[in-house]
């Protein structure tokens, strides 16, 4: 609907199309699911626009009802509806910040199958959008959202050419988060290599060919004390002697990113060897290590004595 006003033509809110429709009712039926706006308020507009609505837009209204009075397959009848007013749009990535909205919808509403389905769809429709820096920044938050979903479900394999595209992505917009991408990247890499049995000297060398940033360290050091924690949990003399020789690896790298790390290694290593001076050892080091990592040694401590079963 337009006015007319002199020359001047103003447009009410009605011209809204109808990617910007499902767009602005979107972001209100997210917002009173969180809390932050009326609920009721909401259905009383969504009823209001669903008498100016026709063809698909209606059965997207009526999901977004269903959605906000917590009917049974909310998330799965939206996502549909979506589906199938995007597919009358001769622009569907225009509607891109629609299904992140769905998914986002399916995660509160703890619909996994629904989650994914709209995180797979937001990504396909905009790798058709127009090459723009806001179209990469939206399909960028879109790849991101796909790869943290199968992160969380610890399939690595599917998160590692997500990564990927981001990577690729950032190198071609020449964007300014491309460095923490790629480390986000060895991230998911390292813990592609977590399986049962793996040894962790395969970690350290990965880590080594990476951009050893402090961030994958972390990551690296986070499943070193897991690990020794297994292993000190088994009293297996010869596993002990094998990580002990593994994290001298990574204390033989200078410099590390994180100040620190070569003493707390140094202190695990007297801790895995069990030698006769181990405690005078141990005495000596604890206190030259820095809160993080004392922090850390006590967590291990903790973890052991709650074996009843560890020699240490």
């Amino acid at each position: 609907m337009t006015i007319s006003h002199g020359s001047a033509t103003l447009h009410t809110q009605s011209a809204l199309s109808p990617s910007q429709l499902a767009n602005e009712l979107m972001s209100r039926t997210l917002a009173a699911l969180k809390g932050e706006q009326s609920t009721n308020n909401v259905l009383t507009d969504i009823s209001r626009r669903v008498q100016k609505v026709s063809g698909p837009l209606i059965a997207y209204l009526a999901a977004l009802v269903d959605v906000l009075q917590q009917q049974p397959s909310a998330s799965t009848k939206l996502l549909n509806a979506t589906r199938r007013a995007m597919a009358e749009d001769a622009e569907p990535w225009r509607w891109s910040n629609v299904v992140i909205g769905v998914a986002n919808i399916a995660r509160i509403q703890k619909d996994a199958d629904s989650e994914l389905a709209a995180r797979q769809a937001a990504v396909e429709v905009l790798r058709q959008a127009v090459a723009d820096v806001d179209g990469h920044r939206t399909q960028r938050a879109a790849l991101y959202g796909l790869a943290a979903l199968y992160f969380r479900r610890k399939q690595y394999d599917a998160v590692v050419p997500i990564m990927e595209e981001i990577v690729v992505l950032g190198e071609e917009h020449n964007a300014p988060h491309v460095e923490s991408d790629r480390a986000a990247l060895e991230i998911v890499r390292m813990r592609m290599l977590e399986a049962p049995g793996q040894a962790v000297r395969d970690h350290i060398h990965e880590w080594k060919q990476g951009s050893r940033s402090e961030v994958t360290l972390s990551v690296l050091l986070d499943l070193i004390a897991r690990r020794t924690v297994a292993v000190l949990r088994s009293g297996d003399p010869a596993a002990r002697e094998d990580l002990a020789e593994d994290l001298a690896l990574l204390r033989g790298v200078q410099p590390l990113p994180i100040e620190g790390t070569h003493a707390f290694l140094h202190l695990l290593q007297c801790w895995l060897r069990h030698e006769p001076d181990m405690e005078e050892q141990i005495a000596r080091l604890r206190p030259n290590l820095s809160l993080r990592f004392y922090e850390m040694f006590q967590q291990i401590r903790q973890q052991i004595r709650q074996s009843p079963t560890t020699t240490s």
